[in-house]
Order: structure tokens, then C-alpha cells, then sequence
């Protein structure tokens, strides 16, 4: 129960990771905005991290201790208003033998309009590891859904007060360096909106 724009915004903004899933994803050195930029008509960001524990969500699928330290480097991209994904580019610099040092694990997200105020919103993960036991993938999948659902109940309470406020969309909006990615979604869909003779409303 949300417009489709906030929830391309929340997925194109991950510096809420560390505060909306605190206790979720735990990743908490992501406070800082990513660089972004276009590529035609498609949103980018990229952001590299220095070494740092990966999130517990990714460490068993990838095989890596919670606590070990890893070079992270996320990129994202939305080539369209329907669809983005995001990746986290993981590298182990000191691997033990035998084992990989490189893994990915890709997010998509994928939203419809419905009436509104709705949306249909489908997102997946997956990893780049062909043989995670049944076990991991579905404690992986149980975790993710779990931090997925903080993402919901959020969304859908900045909705009701969206539309609980009497006036409307006729009020100043402040945006903030974590918000680049999302305010050129909006610029890319006004730009459509337009072309077709139409405005954001």
C-alpha cells in the first residue's frame, strides 16, 4: 500500500540500511552518499567500502565468517522506471586456501502501479554460488523477507501520511545527498510524463 515512486526511491537510497535494518542487514558503515550519474536514461550509483564485516544476511551463502573483514564495492542501476538492481560486489583479501576470493549477490526490484496509493512490487536475490544447501538458502531467504517487511511497514506509514495531509503534494519537499539517485527518477519520469502531456500528480 504505497506509490511505486517512494519505493523506487527507497531501493535507489540504501544509506537506510544502516538505520531501517539495524538489526536486519547490520551493515552499519553505510551512511555515507554514493556517487551517482546516468548512463542515457539509466540511474547509477556505485559506493566502495573499506574492510568491514559483511552483513550476516550474505555471509553464509558466500561461506564467509561474520566477522571477518571484506572490501565491499555496491553498484545499482534502474534502466527503466519498472525495474533496478542492485549488487553487492563482495572480495575476501585474505581467503583461506582453496576457497574463492570474488562473490556478487544481485537484487532486483520490479514495481507496477496499481490503483493509488498501491503497487505491485516482485524483488529476488541471488547469489553467484551454485551449491548453498537448503538450509542456508532458506535461513537466507527468511532474513531477507524479514528486512524486506521493515522496508513495507515503512513505506506504507509515509504513504498514509502522504495521503492523510490536506495539502496534498502542494507543500516544499527538502532533498538530501543520499537522495541523487532519486531525484533523478523523478526527473526521468517527469521527463516522460511530459512527452506524453502529462505531470506528476
Amino acid at each position: 500500500a504505497a506509490n511505486w515512486v517512494l519505493i523506487r526511491e527507497n531501493v535507489m537510497d540504501l544509506t537506510h540500511i544502516a538505520f531501517l535494518h539495524k538489526n536486519t542487514f547490520k551493515q552499519d558503515d553505510w551512511i555515507t552518499a554514493p556517487d551517482t550519474y546516468m548512463e542515457g536514461e539509466t540511474v547509477c550509483y556505485e559506493q566502495e567500502f573499506d574492510l568491514a564485516p559483511l552483513s550476516p544476511l550474505f555471509c553464509a551463502g558466500m561461506g564467509l565468517p561474520e566477522d571477518k573483514p571484506i572490501k565491499r564495492v555496491q553498484k545499482g542501476r534502474m534502466p527503466s522506471l519498472a525495474i533496478s538492481f542492485s549488487d553487492w560486489n563482495v572480495h575476501d583479501p585474505n581467503p583461506d586456501e582453496g576457497r574463492r576470493s570474488d562473490f556478487i549477490m544481485r537484487g532486483c526490484h520490479i514495481v507496477t502501479p496499481s490503483t493509488r496509493g498501491h503497487t505491485h512490487y516482485w524483488w529476488g536475490a541471488a547469489f553467484d554460488v551454485p551449491e548453498i544447501s537448503d538450509d542456508v538458502a532458506e535461513k537466507t531467504k527468511t532474513s531477507v523477507v524479514a528486512a524486506f517487511d521493515e522496508d513495507k511497514y515503512l513505506l506504507q506509514k509515509l504513504q498514509a501520511n502522504v495521503a492523510a495531509d490536506p495539502r496534498g503534494l502542494d507543500f516544499l519537499e527538502v532533498t538530501l545527498g543520499a537522495d541523487g539517485a532519486g531525484v533523478k527518477v523523478r526527473q526521468i519520469l517527469n521527463k516522460k510524463l511530459k512527452a506524453e502531456g502529462r505531470v506528476l500528480n
